[in-house]
């Protein structure tokens, strides 16, 4: 029998990253599932050491994320505990997928594949670009 969850969160941090450095956060977005709630916290700028979890970690909260080692650097960067329970939909997909041609394994691949809607690779790229120039951002 399945425990029952509190909190099923869905996380997805975006960063910036010099080589050798840990991942300097720039925004956090989560979706709690059983809620529906969605919220989106910008960190750039901010005192990292001000700033606690915004979602519980425990035993009965599981930690969802696409290759979840990028939100646990995050964590470290912002000095959080790691979660308890993670579900990494990256290596759940790539066991499903591997040695499938012509599949391709980022998050909007694996969106498109499952017919999921996301947004366009283009605008992922964009959003990608502009948070690797760095501050200032705005709200767009």
């Amino acid at each position: 029998m399945l425990p029952h969850f509190r909190n099923i969160f869905v996380v997805d941090f975006e960063f910036t990253v010099s080589p050798g450095e840990r991942p300097l956060p720039v925004c956090v977005v989560f979706h709690e599932i059983n809620s529906g709630r969605i919220q989106k916290i910008w960190l750039e700028g901010r005192d990292f050491a001000s700033i606690n979890p915004p979602y519980p970690m425990g035993e009965n909260d599981p930690f969802i994320a696409y290759y979840s080692s990028a939100e646990w650097g995050c964590h470290l960067a912002l000095g959080w505990p790691l979660p308890v329970n993670v579900i990494d939909l990256y290596a759940e997909f790539r066991k499903i997928t591997n040695g499938l041609p012509g599949v391709s394994k980022s998050l909007l691949g694996t969106c498109q594949y499952y017919g999921v809607a996301a947004i366009a690779e283009c605008e992922k790229d964009s959003a990608r670009i502009r948070i690797m120039q760095g501050a200032p951002y705005t709200e767009e």
